[in-house]
This record gives C-alpha cells, structure tokens and sequence, in this order.
C-alpha cells in the first residue's frame, strides 16, 4: 500500500461524511467503518489489475502480497512504524514470519510495496514514448494514469491518506527509504533518456533532466499531501493535483527563462521578447552540447570495441574486474542470506520441538490423572466390600448370641 495507493475509493460517501470544516481525523471514524474500508481494499485489488496470462497460484500470490502490505500499513499508521513487529503483521494476516520475508525484504518495503512497479513505468514510459511525445509529456501522462484513483475519494480513504503521509513524516527510516527509491528512479530515468539521445550517461544533460522529470513525482506527491490536509474536496483533487504538476511541467518545457522573468518582475513585450531570444539560444547551445556529447560518446565506444577486439582494453578489464567484485558482493549476501534462513528454520525447529515435548508431558500428566484417579476408584469399592463383610460379620455374630440366650 503505497502512498498513492487511494485504499478506500467507492462512489457513495458513507455515514460521518466531512464537513465544511476539512477532513475528518482517521481515529475519528468507527472500527465498522475502518474494517469497511478494509474489506474493499481487498476487493478493489481483486479486480483492477488483471494480468494478462497469470495462473490462478501467481494471482494468490500477486494478491496475498497485497493484503500483507496492506495490512501492515493499516497497523502501522494505528500504532505507529516502529512500535508493530512483522511477527505481529505475520499473526494479524495468518501467515509465517517467513513467508512476510519472502514477499518483503525489508520492513520499509511493506509500505513502499510499488516500488519496483513505479521504476519499471518509468524506465518503460521513458523508453517506449513516441518519437512525438517529449519526456515531460510521457511523464505527466504517466501521472495523469496514476492520478485516475483520486476520481472517487470517500472521507475514510481521505482521513487515510492525511494519516499515511503523517506516519511517513514522523518515521525517519520510511523517509530514508524514499529517498532511496527517488535516487533510484533519477537513475533510471538518466539511463534512458541518455540511451535515447546516443549520449554517455554520465554527461550533465541526461541526469539533470532525469532529476527533473522525476521532480514532477515530487510536485505530484506533495500537492496531494497539501491539498488533502487543506480540506480540497475529493470530487474535485484529481484535477488539483493534475492542474500543479502540469503547470511544474510547462516550465520544464518551457524552458527556466519564464520563472526567471516572473521572480525579476519583467512584464514589457520587449523584455520577454528578450528572455525568449536568450532562452532560444540556450535551447540551441544545449542542443549542440549533446551532438557534440553524442559524437564523443560513439568515439569512446568504437575506440573500445576496437581495443576490445584486440584484447587490449583497460576499460573491459576494469569492468570485468568490478563486475567480479560485485559478483563478490552477491554471494556473501546471498551466504547471509542462507545462514538467515539456516537460524530461522532451526529456530522453527526448535519451536515446534519444544511444541511436541510440550504436549506429549500434557499427555503423559492426562495419562497419570486417569491412573490415579482409576486406583482411588479401585480402593474406594475395595473398602466398601470390607465395611460390607465386617458388618455382615457382626450380624451374623449378632444373631449366633442371641440364639444361645
């Protein structure tokens, strides 16, 4: 569940709608409501990604990962990130610790579980745009797709979405985790747009439009979190957040020219005739720039092959040897990784031995009891037969007397 994930989207608004006022608080709403919204959730991701040719056991999977992660992000935003242990997350869905584990890494990674889907759209938006579609548009476009969950927002799924960006704000390791993933979407977004342009990764161009593309993400993002808090109603947020990121995109398209003339306060035609004059030639020393980077990259890379040929490439030899290294890096994680999964299965063991000698002792004291209990019988009928035959006995002395008299 994902800060964009919309959890409780449906159509009519339920009972405690928010007023005026602004949105209602998420601790405000009944434990009928909240475990509503729960159940639609489930439903919701029952239905809206139908992948094409996936087997009934990967959709269980697809969707039992859902549920765990949406699980997980309900309880931490009740209790708080670090106070909820994935034992307990593990408990609450009816599952293993280990089975939480094989589906999330990491504890950060429950919330932030569409990670590796927004990296994948990104790389794909960017590779596979158009030739007449610029980088800012297929990225505003893919917002705009993203966006189509704020159509319909009830005020339990808005009280959730104020409450998500709250616990993320006062959890240091879900914001370094999110820093993480906007690095990593930087350089992805770098890889491809160098790749389209025929240019080196590592030149300036690539990445600082890589990091302005996915400042839009950011853009989106943050005026989603404060239009929520500001009280914007839910039938009017998508266009909100659409109308600020297109307008963050129009001056990346634009060029940085028109923000500079409205932060110096040029108004005069003649003033910003001359500011699209500067940024015209701007446009054009950028565009050489990268013909001239392009052309240097595709020396670099011909000189390599050539000396890749011949045998003779440092080049090659630093990267096998780093690609090496890394294959290092691999194994010893993967050696932690076994040597885990070594603990935790001995730990298992341990328990479920610990289990068996537990209820074999319960059996063996049930065993005892009814033996006891068996025996107290046994010498309860045997002293009642000698109280019976020793007053017997005396009767019949008894009688013997009295015959004598």
């Amino acid at each position: 569940m994902s800060a964009t994930s919309g959890s409780a989207e449906r159509n009519e608004p339920p009972s405690g709608a928010a007023d005026a006022r602004g949105p209602r608080e998420l601790a405000s709403f009944s434990q009928a409501e909240l475990a509503d919204v729960r159940r639609r959730i489930r439903e919701r991701h029952e239905e809206e990604r139908v992948v094409p040719g996936e087997g009934l056991r990967e959709r269980k999977k697809r969707l039992m990962r859902q549920q765990i992660s949406d699980t997980a992000t309900f309880m931490f935003m009740e209790r708080g990130f670090d106070e909820v242990r994935i034992a307990e997350v593990a408990a609450e869905v009816g599952v293993s610790e280990k089975t939480v584990y094989n589906y999330f890494p990491t504890k950060e990674s429950l919330v932030l579980d569409r990670a590796d889907d927004m990296i994948e759209q990104m790389r794909r938006t960017l590779v596979e745009r158009p030739p007449d579609v610029s980088p800012t548009e297929a990225v505003v476009g893919l917002i705009e797709r993203e966006a189509a969950r704020y159509d319909m927002l009830d005020p339990v799924a808005v009280a959730t979405m104020i409450e998500f960006s709250r616990m993320v704000d006062r959890t240091p390791a879900l914001q370094a985790a999110i820093r993480d993933l906007t690095a990593k979407l930087v350089d992805i977004a770098t890889e491809a747009l160098a790749e389209s342009a025929q240019v080196d990764p590592r030149d300036p161009e690539p990445r600082i439009a890589a990091n302005a593309l996915v400042g839009l993400w950011e853009i989106h993002s943050e005026s989603s979190r404060r239009r929520l808090t500001d009280g914007t109603p839910p039938e009017q947020l998508r266009e909100a957040l659409l109308d600020d990121t297109r307008r963050a995109a129009r001056l990346l398209e634009t060029g940085l020219w028109s923000f500079n003339s409205i932060v110096q306060g040029q108004k005069t035609r003649s003033q910003l005739a001359d500011a699209a004059r500067t940024a015209n030639e701007a446009r054009k020393q950028v565009i050489e720039a990268l013909r001239q980077a392009r052309d240097a990259w595709r020396e670099v890379r011909r000189a390599h092959d050539e000396l890749h040929e011949s045998g003779e490439s440092p080049w090659f030899e630093r990267h096998r040897a780093a690609a090496e290294e890394r294959g290092v890096h691999h194994a010893q994680r993967e050696r932690r990784r076994a040597i885990a999964e070594q603990h935790r299965a001995i730990a298992d063991a341990y328990r479920a031995e610990h289990q068996a000698i537990g209820k074999a002792q319960k059996q063996e004291h049930r065993e005892l009891a009814r033996q006891h209990k068996a025996e107290h019988r046994q010498l309860l009928e045997e002293h009642r037969k000698a109280t019976r035959a020793e007053q017997e006995a005396l009767r019949a002395e008894q009688e013997r007397q009295r015959g004598r008299g």
